[in-house]
């Protein structure tokens, strides 16, 4: 026999109480067929008590169940509301990032029109390329603004919605959602691409994701913090292929389109392939 998941769960919360008014059932029902006592006073007695502590576990435990099953259903339903209003954040900081990717990559896929599932477009050749990001280029917008001012909105756009999403629903969401999103948002990568734009102005190239030594424009105190900047921006990343995949068991619970990163490598899409990539 399977028995239901918030049954279960009913009986771990409540183990205790339920052992006791079990164990006194027990004690009531032992007195009550033993014949201990003289007379018939016992059996009128404790068969009285057998039927009302019965009647007071049953309703117990099958109060408890359903509140228990209730709450629940309530928790899981403020989390997917939670998680599926992420959806549209990710999707376009998705965009964002395969833009840096284009922008530094010298040369393109195959295929004009990509879908491709986060796990494995965050690999090794990902990082590798957005290193050679040239920030003080101009970024595929109107404005004209450059890459540095244009990747420091995105990121603190993003950020700031991750951080509306707890503010709004952090009790919808459980302990391990909160971890990722409150890594995300105090990711040291990503508060260094929000501080490039507001105190940084870029004069001439200005690879900043690369150390001086390799051709880059940003100076590590040693080689250990080199490693460190480098295993932040690894957990970046790794933190959002981690949320976009909770985020997509609930989209595919209700049948909505799952998030990807669309690669967009035709010359009609800006940016173009390579024209912000610096050669170290």
């Amino acid at each position: 026999m399977i028995i239901p998941k918030h049954i279960k769960e009913s009986f771990s919360d409540l183990k205790w109480p339920l052992i006791t008014l079990l164990i006194i059932l027990i004690v009531f029902v032992i007195l009550y067929f033993g014949n201990y006592f003289d007379g018939e006073w016992d059996s009128d007695i404790f068969g009285g008590l057998v039927t009302e502590v019965a009647g007071v576990f049953l309703t117990f435990l099958l109060l408890e169940s359903y509140i228990n099953y209730r709450d629940r259903k309530q928790f899981e339903h403020r989390r997917q509301v939670a998680l599926r209003s992420l959806s549209i954040a990710l999707r376009r900081h998705f965009g964002t990032l395969f833009s840096m990717f284009k922008a530094a990559s010298p040369n393109t896929a195959s295929g004009d029109h990509t879908l491709t599932k986060p796990d494995v477009f965050f690999n090794k050749n990902y990082l590798d390329t957005i290193a050679h990001l040239d920030f003080s280029v101009k970024a595929p917008t109107t404005s004209g603004i450059s890459w540095a001012q244009y990747l420091t909105m995105s990121f603190k756009d993003f950020s700031e919605r991750l951080e509306n999403t707890i503010d709004k629903y952090g009790l919808g969401l459980t302990p391990s959602d909160l971890d990722i999103l409150e890594t995300l948002v105090n990711s040291q990568y990503s508060m260094f691409i929000i501080s490039i734009g507001t105190h940084y102005a870029p004069r001439g190239p200005s690879p900043m994701l690369l150390s001086t030594l390799k051709g880059g424009s940003t100076t590590f105190t040693s080689d250990e913090s080199e490693k460190s900047f480098k295993k932040e921006i690894i957990n970046y990343h790794e933190g959002l292929v981690e949320l976009a995949s909770i985020v997509n068991e609930v989209l595919e619970t209700i049948d909505r389109d799952l998030i990807v990163v669309v690669e967009e490598w035709g010359s009609h899409v800006a940016p173009q392939i390579g024209e912000a990539r610096i050669q170290s």
